[in-house]
Formats: C-alpha cells, sequence, structure tokens
C-alpha cells in the first residue's frame, strides 16, 4: 500500500498537493477553485483531495499557520478542520517554523541534485530567535543534501521589534514596497521585474544597497525603508493609473540590476563557502527570470535550477517531501519530469464539459 501525505500551504497563494511513496501525483492552488487570485486556506481543494486519495499524514506548512484561530473555540482552524474528517494530532505535522527550508525542499528534491546550495529570497518567512530577540526571514542560503540536511550558511533578516520602516530594505521587501507604492498589489512584484526594462541607470538610485563582493551580507543595514521612499519625490508616484512615471522606470530598473547583483554575490561567495557548484534557487524572487538569465550569464560553470512553484504555493509540496524523508530516510534522487500535476478527466467528463457551451 502507498504512503500517501497531503500537503498543503494555507498561506497566501493557497495550495494542497499528494505525494506517494515520494512522488508529487497531485498539486492544485486553490485560486483555480475560487477565482479569487492569491487564495488563501485551501479548504475547496482539502476537500478534492480527501474525496479522491487515501491519506496517511498530513504535512502543514506556511508561515505561524498555528496562530490561525477559530472564533469560537480559539482551536487552530487546520488541525480544526482536518480533525472533521478522523484525522488525529498524530497524523498532522507542521512546518510552520521552516518557511524558508520548504521552499528549499521542493526546489532540492525537485532538482534531481544530489547535494546543492539552496538559496531563498523572499519578502518574509518565519520568525526565529536569534539571542533574545525575533527575526524574520528575508534571504536565507543552505547547504542541502539527502535524506533531509538543510544547513543554513548564512541569514539576512529582519527585526520584528522594529517597526517595519525602521529596519534595512530588503531584497524581496524592494520589490514588494515598490509594488505597493506604484499602486499594485504586494504579490505584483513581477510587474517590477518587467517595468524595469523600461527604466535606465540613474545616479540618484544608485546606493540603495552596498555593493561588496567580500562580504556575503552585502544588504545595506544603514538605508533603511524610510530613507528609500523618501517623500522628496513623493508628487511622483503612480496616482494616475494610465502613466507610469520616470521615476518608477528607473527605481524598477535600479532594484532589479542591484538585486540581481546582491545575489549573484550570494552565490560567488557561497560557492566558494560550500565548495559545490549546483545551485538551487526558490522563494518568491526565484520567479524572476530576469536575475535567473543574469545568473545563467554571469556562471557559465554553474549548474543551477530554478524551481517553477518557487513561490508559497509550492511550500504545500516542500513540506510533504521533508516530511517524507524524514520518516523514511529515503536517498531516492526523483527529479522533477512534469508540471502536469492537476486534476485528470475522462473522455467522458471532457466532452460533457464542452457540451456545456455548445448549447
Amino acid at each position: 500500500m502507498s504512503y500517501n501525505i497531503l500537503g498543503i500551504n494555507p498561506f497566501h497563494n493557497g495550495s494542497v498537493c499528494v505525494l506517494s511513496d515520494g512522488e508529487i501525483i497531485f498539486y492544485l492552488e486553490e485560486e483555480r477553485l475560487t477565482r479569487i487570485k492569491y487564495d488563501e486556506l485551501p479548504l475547496k481543494s482539502i476537500l478534492y483531495i480527501l474525496d479522491n486519495y487515501d491519506i496517511n499524514d498530513i504535512a502543514i506548512a506556511g508561515i505561524n499557520v498555528r496562530k490561525i484561530k477559530t472564533l469560537f473555540f480559539e482551536k487552530e482552524i487546520n488541525s480544526y478542520f482536518l480533525k472533521k474528517f478522523k484525522f488525529s494530532d498524530k497524523n498532522i505535522y507542521y512546518f510552520d517554523s521552516t518557511h524558508h527550508k520548504t521552499h528549499a525542499a521542493i526546489s532540492f528534491y525537485n532538482s534531481g541534485f544530489k547535494e546543492a546550495i539552496g538559496i531563498v529570497i523572499d519578502a518574509g518567512g518565519s520568525i526565529y530567535q536569534k539571542g533574545k530577540k525575533d527575526f524574520i526571514e528575508q534571504d536565507t542560503i543552505f547547504a542541502c543534501s539527502y535524506p533531509f540536511n538543510f544547513s543554513p550558511i548564512f541569514k539576512n533578516s529582519i527585526s520584528v521589534s522594529n517597526k517595519l520602516k525602521q529596519n534595512p530594505l530588503g531584497i524581496g521587501r524592494s520589490f514588494e514596497w515598490l509594488s505597493k507604492q506604484f499602486g499594485f498589489g504586494a504579490l505584483d512584484g513581477g510587474k517590477i521585474m518587467g517595468l524595469s526594462s523600461y527604466g535606465k541607470k540613474n545616479k540618484k538610485y544608485s546606493n540603495i544597497f552596498y555593493k561588496n563582493n567580500t562580504n556575503i551580507n552585502i544588504v545595506n543595514s544603514k538605508n533603511l525603508f524610510n530613507n528609500f521612499f523618501s517623500k522628496n519625490y513623493s508628487t511622483e508616484w503612480h496616482f494616475n493609473q494610465n502613466v507610469i512615471t520616470d521615476l518608477e522606470k528607473d527605481l524598477s530598473y535600479q532594484v532589479q540590476n542591484s538585486t540581481q547583483e546582491i545575489l549573484g554575490n550570494y552565490i560567488e561567495k557561497a560557492i566558494k563557502v560550500t565548495k559545490l557548484n549546483k545551485i538551487i534557487i526558490a522563494g518568491g524572487y526565484g520567479l524572476n527570470c530576469v536575475a535567473n538569465y543574469y545568473f545563467k550569464k554571469r556562471f557559465p560553470d554553474v549548474e543551477f535550477y530554478f524551481e517553477p512553484i518557487a513561490h508559497d504555493g509550492g511550500t504545500a509540496i516542500g513540506a510533504a517531501k521533508l516530511l517524507y524523508h524524514q520518516k523514511t530516510q529515503d536517498k531516492t534522487i526523483k527529479p522533477q519530469k512534469t508540471l502536469y500535476y492537476g486534476p485528470k478527466y475522462t473522455k467522458e467528463q471532457i466532452l460533457k464539459g464542452i457540451q456545456k457551451y455548445l448549447d
């Protein structure tokens, strides 16, 4: 009998997957069912899984998911919902405190590499403690190997105790904040990547980040959010939905080029530290195809794997794979061969769906 794991990401880009004996056999994002972009809490998707698959264990990813409570009983909503289907605490595993590890896991296990440098860049991950202070993940570099070794060799984080504008400007956050300033959504960082091709180098914004090839921690710790979003040009933002200003084009250009150079420096340093020449990249920034092309050109002798489901939806798979390898100690390498993981339909179902539009 197969060992089936239901992986769940209840955060934005809510998603589910079914992992059967270590193989991905199903993946679905909630927005495909609800038509709500970036939809979270994939309840419809979970019901679909439970109706169609036999599940042994459940792996829940996300960020601080145990803080999502039901209003009346003050119970954690994910496990409370699943227990209605006869799952017990011993069948439900949480990976909410290791958000970046779940990103790295899907990328590493899908890559086909035996060992690799794992780079995860996003606007923010899990909260972790360093000394007596709490920090939020932003940039993490792992040394990855089988069966489930993900050793952090570098972390760039922001302090929980500081107000956000008093923290250093990070790679992922810079895209998020620019996107919001331009009138887009917080998760629309891809629009900044696209807009960067219309901008040009502008000396006014040349020192957003440090450029220091000798130090892996090169995000400018003195350049805070509120310095970057200066009041000096607050009237030049995207208030007219039909006009993109030169300021916005040039800032997008600067952020795109600065961040890909910084990440290139991360890669250069990580290769020297680990002696590995295989790189996996995940997290929201892993979807930045302009940066990925830059890395391929800058490091022609390095093997790259860019995870196609690099955003938070992929953490459902990452959590499920982590659970599988932790429980089985399996070292079998199973590279990703397809992205067609959605529902399958019979010929009769397809013809019935077509007929609906012909009547």
